[in-house]
């Protein structure tokens, strides 16, 4: 977390002496929900605050917590469904790249961070339910979400997929996140 915080005080170092924005306000705070699918599927909810360093290029931290589900049922006559839950904590540095400066702007982005994770497995057999693995601890664990999307006006719309590496084999919580949003900030100077 150390290292992160560093990255994003370098980075915004590094901005400012760049340049900044100059048809779009540089401070900007994107909030949103999204619906998360891979394995496992549920609710993605993010804020991220950024700062444009010109007009084509915001840099920031994304904030995410990631609900994920899976419920499989088995056909061998004892009626067992086994339910796994897994929450997801990411601390992404992120990077935007918009195509245009009108306002429907067109982006594609990449963000690198960490991600903490932890699950809890549950099988019901012939209305009994047995906690499996109380809680399994996954950890923290390393990550990338390359993205891409759109701004029009305050309403951000994007696709992006987290890769999470270090993962046990058989716990996969790579997940594609489709998320609506607002944004607070960044319209015209």
């Amino acid at each position: 977390m150390k290292r992160l915080l560093l990255s994003v005080a370098f980075l915004s170092v590094m901005s400012l002496s760049y340049g900044q924005s100059t048809i779009f306000k540089p401070f900007k705070v994107d909030l949103g929900v999204g619906y998360g699918f891979g394995n496992a599927k549920g609710v993605t909810f993010h804020l991220e605050p950024k700062y444009s360093i010109k007009d084509q290029i915001a840099i920031g931290l994304r904030m995410e917590g990631a609900l994920l589900g899976n419920v499989e049922m088995e056909d061998g006559g004892n009626g067992a469904t086994s339910v796994d839950i897994s929450a997801i904590a990411s601390y992404l540095v992120t990077g935007d790249y918009y195509f245009s400066n009108n306002t429907f702007r067109p982006l594609v982005g990449l963000g690198a961070g960490v991600y903490n994770m932890g699950s809890v497995g549950i099988t019901t057999t012939d209305n009994q339910a047995n906690i499996d693995e109380p809680v399994v601890e996954v950890g923290t664990k390393f990550g990338i979400a390359p993205r891409i999307g759109f701004e029009a006006g305050h309403f951000r719309m994007g696709l992006e997929y987290n890769i999470i590496t270090g993962q046990p084999k058989d716990f996969n919580r790579n997940y594609f996140a489709a998320k609506i949003g607002v944004v607070f900030g960044g319209g015209r100077r």
